[in-house]
């Protein structure tokens, strides 16, 4: 049986009901590495200091792929962000205005969160493959959420710094494999 997009099985879309994704706002991103594999590197508990992220060759290819996407879309500015063993969390601002409502939901807009994600994805994937791990793969999907406040704004901001200091409580952190 062909590939169904319409027909899959209990896929929860968890996006804002007829919000515009490429619109001017402050969007929380959560993006995980297929299967949690903490590859992007380790967490240092050094004592004096607050826990900090020790990247992998793999994480720092992520960084330098999130630094590029940044470079290249001047309509978007990364705020805060973490690179976690497993995961990353990006705080993003848009910058454009909102694109006609009469643009079809089904077409991606280049300026959206998703065309963002999506090719910062596949650039950082291709470039770890072919220098780090040929197997590498993220999650296929990610999580957002649409910031709506400053309350929520500052709150995701000491989240995202915090971070490290968590990760002790990490479910996925038993399955510390640094590569």
């Amino acid at each position: 049986m062909p590939y169904d997009r319409v027909n899959l099985p209990n896929r929860k879309s968890y996006r804002r009901p007829g919000w515009n994704y490429a619109s001017e706002a402050w969007y929380f991103i959560t993006v995980c590495v297929h299967e949690r594999v903490c590859c992007l590197g380790e967490v240092i508990e050094a004592g004096l200091v607050d826990p900090y992220v020790r990247l992998s060759p793999t994480g720092k290819i992520v960084l330098s792929e999130l630094m590029e996407t940044q470079f290249l879309r001047p309509y978007m500015a990364i705020d805060t962000f973490v690179i976690m063993p497993n995961h990353i969390h990006l705080l993003i601002e848009i910058h454009t205005e909102p694109r006609s409502s009469q643009r079809p939901e089904t077409q991606l807009n280049a300026n959206s969160i998703s065309v963002i994600i999506g090719q910062w994805k596949a650039m950082s994937t291709a470039r770890i493959r072919r220098e780090v791990d040929e197997n590498f793969a993220w999650h296929t999907r990610f999580y957002d959420s649409i910031v709506r406040d400053e309350v929520s704004l500052d709150r995701i901001r000491r989240y995202i710094q915090d971070n490290p200091k968590e990760w002790y409580r990490d479910r996925n952190r038993a399955a510390d494999v640094y590569m």
